[in-house]
């Protein structure tokens, strides 16, 4: 896996962890379309500005996927969220004690 720096990160192990978190990400488990049921009012539209180098990353991942770069999107802000929801828990917690 190919890790790009990005300067938010405060340090290596913080990058590390990130990289150790996406490796072991069960996507196929996130999205489990045998449990899907539609139901009207359940699906939001969120329109969203994208800068160029995001549309294209998630269109060439997209496209080595076969899933286009709509779900890429989409698997994309489901991932993030699991880990912002983690890290958002454990720094409550911590601040609890």
């Amino acid at each position: 896996m190919t890790i790009r720096h990005n300067k938010k990160l405060d340090s290596n192990q913080k990058l590390k962890n990130q990289a150790e978190y996406y490796d072991k990400a069960d996507v196929e488990k996130a999205f489990d379309l045998t449990k899907i049921s539609k139901h009207k009012g359940k699906i939001k539209r969120v329109n969203m500005l994208l800068p160029i180098n995001v549309f294209l990353k998630a269109d060439e991942i997209g496209r080595i996927t076969g899933t286009g770069y709509q779900n890429t999107l989409k698997t994309a802000i489901a991932i993030g969220l699991h880990q912002l929801d983690e890290e958002i828990i454990d720094v409550s917690s911590t601040a609890l004690r």
